[in-house]
C-alpha cells in the first residue's frame, strides 16, 4: 500500500488476504471449498460451494472484484455460516467466490495487478453486453 493517509487507514481496517485464508478450515463446516489456481497470479481464487439440491436452482455470488472495496468479501466472511443456512432455509444450491481480486483487495487498487480484469470471473460480469 502506499504512504498516503486512506492507504494506511485501509491496511488497518482490513485483514489481507493470507489472513481470510486462515478462516478456509471453518468455512469448510459449510461449503465444499476448492482454492483454483489463477495463471499468473500467486493468489488463488476461493471458490465456495453449497450443492445440497438436485432440483433446486444454483446461484452464484462473487465478490470482492473492487480490491478498494473490501466490504462485500469481509461480509461473507463474517456471515458464511448464515449464508450456508439460508440456503439450506430457502432451498438454493450456492456457488460464492467471495474474493475474485485478492490482489486488488490486497493492495486497495481497484483493479488487479496488471491494471485491468484479466480474470474469467470478472469477464463473466459482461456477458450481457456481448450479442
Amino acid at each position: 500500500m502506499g504512504s498516503n493517509p486512506i492507504d494506511r487507514a485501509m491496511k488497518l481496517a482490513h485483514p489481507t488476504y493470507q489472513q481470510l485464508l486462515k478462516d478456509v478450515p471453518n468455512i469448510k463446516k459449510y461449503f465444499t471449498v476448492e482454492l483454483l489456481n489463477v495463471p499468473g497470479e500467486k493468489h488463488k481464487l476461493i471458490k465456495c460451494i453449497k450443492h445440497i439440491f438436485a432440483d433446486a436452482p444454483l446461484l452464484m455470488i462473487m465478490a470482492g472484484c473492487h480490491g478498494e472495496e473490501p466490504a462485500p468479501p469481509l461480509a461473507f466472511f463474517k456471515n458464511y455460516q448464515r449464508i450456508a443456512e439460508a440456503a439450506e432455509t430457502h432451498r438454493v444450491n450456492l456457488v460464492l467466490y467471495p474474493l475474485v481480486n485478492p490482489w486488488g483487495f490486497s493492495r486497495n487498487k481497484r483493479l488487479n495487478r496488471l491494471g485491468f480484469w484479466n480474470s474469467l470471473i470478472c469477464r463473466a460480469r459482461s456477458f450481457y453486453t456481448r450479442p
